[in-house]
Order: C-alpha cells, then structure tokens, then sequence
C-alpha cells in the first residue's frame, strides 16, 4: 500500500512539473564573474526574433559597451 502511495505522488508531481510553463528568459541579464582574483561585470543581452533566441554580451568593466555575439 505504502508503494501504491508514493508511486501515485511521484506521478502527480511529475505531471504538475510538466504542466507548468517556464518563465521568458528575455531581457538583460548582469553578474561578475570572478577570475584569478578580479570581478569582471558582463551583461548579457537576450532576445527573441522570429522564435530563435540571440544573446549578445558586453562587459562594462573593461570599459567597453560594445556587444559580443
């Protein structure tokens, strides 16, 4: 009975996980990386066109703002 159970939740929870819609990735997305001891600022720039994804990056922290694809 106690297999039954835990089966039957396994199941419901795999179900719920699938129906559930994951959140658009678009936008501007920023952090610091840590090498050899330095933080380095970089920010990704994500869109959306014709549904492919493009992500292009810059890293203001070498003082610069062009964007990397």
């Amino acid at each position: 009975m106690k297999k039954y159970f835990l089966l039957t939740v396994i199941i419901l929870q795999s179900v719920i996980c699938l129906a559930q819609t994951p959140e658009s990735i678009v936008g501007e997305w920023s952090g610091k990386l840590k090498i050899q001891g330095f933080l380095l600022r970089i920010v990704l720039h994500i869109e959306e066109k014709n549904g492919v994804l493009i992500t292009t990056m810059d890293s203001p922290g070498q003082g610069t703002n062009q964007r990397y694809s």
